[in-house]
Formats: C-alpha cells, sequence, structure tokens
C-alpha cells in the first residue's frame, strides 16, 4: 500500500493491546473506551477471535499509520 501522504511504499505490522481495541469520539483517559457511552463509540476495531490487534499499515517517512475497521 502507498502513503497517503508521501507516497512511498507503507510497512505492514500490528496494533496490538491487552484489550479491545476502539475508535472513540473523545478521549477516555481514566476509565477507558470501554466504560465509554455507546454514543462516543464509532467501532470496536478486534474481537475475541481476531487476537490481541489489527492489521495496520505504517510510513517511517511521514509516520502515516493507516487500517480498516
Amino acid at each position: 500500500m502507498k502513503c497517503p501522504l508521501c507516497g512511498k511504499e507503507m510497512e505492514t505490522c500490528f496494533l496490538e493491546s491487552n484489550s479491545f481495541l476502539y475508535l472513540t469520539r473523545k478521549l477516555h483517559p481514566f476509565m477507558g473506551p470501554v466504560s465509554a457511552p455507546d454514543c462516543d463509540k464509532i467501532a470496536k476495531l478486534n474481537t475475541r477471535a481476531d487476537g490481541t490487534g489489527i492489521p495496520v499499515y505504517i510510513c517511517q517517512t511521514c509516520r502515516q499509520v493507516t487500517f480498516r475497521y
């Protein structure tokens, strides 16, 4: 995959966590996204079947990270 910013080839790697990964509308620094209200949650990025992470593409030059949800 090409970087949308610089056009260089991106590397494939994994974004990992000890728990589930969420996309949220607001940051929930103390209790985390699991306790966030449903209206703040956009998507849960991984399930138990997926394991501890999701595949992502990174550009070391731009420090851009791209993934699908």
